[in-house]
């Protein structure tokens, strides 16, 4: 529970509540459970306080400072938090989604059991962090910094955002993964090193409307359940970076491409960009009802493009996964590496004289 001398001070403004603080270092404020929606406290100073199960929806906490405090069952959904420091402090249980959690400190803190999907955590310190059974699902996640952290197999970590809001939406499903597969795409010189030894990331392909985008997502609950990384390209976005570029780096870093061709948009700019120079298993998928673009055909010449998996449901797809898509992509695969690992045997001319 809240001291009402403690909440009283706070009501004042952060000025009066900042100046008691420094002349009262010695006091732990108690504001646990207080009701504060939509206060206005950028640069508040709520270092060690207790504030568990606080509701602090849509507040504005900017560059405040949480050090070290009790924030357990706190409730921040859709709160401003840019700038600040939440280092060490305990957010266990924490509600989160929504918050703007940009350029802030939140290392070391504990994120156990916290909710933080769709929050932007672009730019913060993550390091040490523990995200055991923490719901991170559609965080935005572009230049943070993920040293060390802990998770477990309940950390939901799925549709995580990792490029700046002007450019086309990629996402991936590990925060440290995110990382890495950011740096492929400013520094897509390193992708044949990763060509040689990805073994997870598959790139899913299509169109996101709203009914298309419900079959790819299907496509990717469906690879993250095999242990795949799906890595999703929304070129619906605006950009400020070359499509075609972009597509070629995460075609370089995956061991698979899913592709729908169902109605396609840029499909068939992006298959043009990729098949013909990466030697990987393309799958196509189409609704039943829908005819293949007039061009597809054309790319029968590769033997890496599988035949098209022609499906009437959703559920269908779903239920018939691992063996229309799964097995035969990685069939393909392994075909595909006995080829590239086969040795390359020399003639002489007299052999050649000889074979004619």
């Amino acid at each position: 529970m809240a001291k009402s001398e403690h909440l009283q001070i706070l009501l004042q403004g952060v000025i009066s509540w900042n100046n008691w603080r420094a002349e009262n270092p010695e006091i732990r404020p108690e504001l646990g459970g207080a009701m504060l929606s939509k206060a206005k406290l950028n640069g508040i100073n709520l270092a060690d306080a207790d504030l568990s199960n606080a509701i602090l929806d849509k507040a504005q906490l900017n560059d405040a400072s949480f050090y070290l405090a009790d924030l357990r069952g706190a409730h921040f959904e859709s709160a401003e938090l840019k700038n600040s420091d939440l280092g060490g402090s305990n957010l266990t249980g924490a509600q989160l989604q929504e918050a703007d959690i940009r350029w802030a400190n939140i290392s070391e803190a504990n994120l156990s059991q916290a909710n933080l999907a769709g929050a932007q955590l672009s730019g913060s310190n993550l390091s040490k962090t523990k995200f055991f059974g923490t719901d991170l699902t559609g965080c935005y996640v572009y230049a943070i910094s993920a040293w060390d952290l802990e998770t477990d197999n309940s950390t939901k970590q799925s549709d995580l955002v990792i490029t700046e809001p002007n450019e086309y939406k990629v996402t991936v499903d590990n925060l440290e993964v995110a990382q890495f597969v950011h740096l492929m795409l400013k520094h897509k010189k390193l992708g044949k090193v990763i060509q040689t030894i990805s073994t997870k990331a598959v790139l899913i392909l299509g169109r996101f409307t709203t009914e298309r985008k419900a079959i790819l997502d299907a496509v990717a609950d469906e690879l993250r359940r095999t242990n795949f990384l799906p890595i999703i390209f929304d070129f619906e976005k605006p950009d400020t970076r070359d499509c075609t570029e972009t597509i070629r780096t995460l075609a370089s870093l995956s061991v698979f491409v899913i592709v729908d061709i169902t109605n396609p948009k840029s499909v068939p700019q992006e298959l043009m960009a990729t098949v013909p120079d990466f030697k990987i298993p393309f799958v196509p998928i189409l609704e039943k009802g829908y005819d293949q673009y007039s061009m597809f055909p054309d790319f029968q010449m590769y033997p890496w493009v599988l035949r098209p998996v022609i499906y009437s449901t959703r559920e269908e797809l779903v239920e018939n996964f691992r063996m229309v898509i799964l097995n035969r992509a990685w069939q393909k695969h392994i075909e595909l590496q006995t080829q590239r690992n086969a040795a390359f045997a020399a003639m002489s001319i007299d052999d050649i004289i000889k074979s004619q």
